[in-house]
C-alpha cells in the first residue's frame, strides 16, 4: 500500500463495513424475532435445555474488558480456525501498519502476498 495514510484508510473502512454488516444482521435478527416470534407456544424452560445456563453464565461474564481483550488474537491461526473475523481485521490492520513502517525491508514480503492474493483469487 506505500505509506502509512493508506492503510489507515484500508483500515478504516475494512472496520466500518465490520461493524455495519454487523448492525445490519442484529437489526435483521431483533425484528425477525420480535415479528414471527419463534417458540412462543412452545412450553420449554430454559432449566431443561442442555447448556443453557452454562451459556447465560458466559454471556453475563462478558465486560467491556473483555470485549477489548477478545479484539487482539491469540494467534492468527487459531483466529482463522475459529472464524474470529474481528480478531482477522484487527491482525490484518497490524500487520499492514507494520509492513508500511519497514519501508524498503518490506518489499519481498509484500510482493509475496500480493502473488499470493492473485492465486486465491484466481482459485
Amino acid at each position: 500500500m506505500g505509506d502509512l495514510k493508506m492503510v489507515g484508510r484500508v483500515g478504516g473502512k475494512a472496520m466500518v463495513w465490520f461493524i455495519t454488516a454487523s448492525l445490519i444482521s442484529l437489526l435483521l435478527g431483533l425484528v425477525l424475532v420480535n415479528t414471527l416470534k419463534p417458540g412462543l407456544k412452545t412450553d420449554i424452560s430454559l432449566n431443561e435445555l442442555d447448556g443453557a445456563s452454562e451459556l447465560l453464565e458466559k454471556t453475563q461474564a462478558f465486560s467491556l474488558e473483555e470485549f477489548i481483550k477478545h479484539l487482539v488474537p491469540k494467534s492468527l491461526f487459531e483466529a482463522l480456525a475459529t472464524n474470529e473475523i474481528l480478531q482477522i481485521v484487527i491482525f490484518s490492520i497490524l500487520f499492514g501498519i507494520a509492513l508500511s513502517s519497514l519501508g524498503k525491508k518490506a518489499k519481498l514480503i509484500i510482493a509475496s502476498l500480493d502473488v499470493l492474493s492473485h492465486v486465491i483469487l484466481k482459485w
